[in-house]
């Protein structure tokens, strides 16, 4: 898209993402998703204190804000969005 090859691609958002703050010049555009993924933890079933914790601490940094804060320099957006 960048060398006006292509007019159109699909891909995940993070790569995206990538390719607009890599190629500004292309002024490439940004669609809606079209499909989400959940992502989700697996904790082992014999250990429940643990899936909680997990949960707790997770929680915590999505009220916090350092969910987003850590998302930034790795994704330039909070990748909840």
């Amino acid at each position: 898209m960048a060398t006006g090859q292509v007019d159109a691609i699909v891909a995940d958002r993070f790569a995206a993402l990538r390719a607009l703050n890599t190629n500004w010049k292309a002024r490439l555009v940004l669609g809606e998703p079209l499909w989400t993924e959940q992502v989700g933890m697996a904790f082992a079933k014999e250990d429940p204190a643990l899936h909680q914790a997990g949960n707790a601490a997770l929680k915590q940094v999505l009220q916090d804000g350092r969910y987003a804060k850590l998302s930034q320099p790795y994704f330039g957006v909070d990748v909840r969005r």
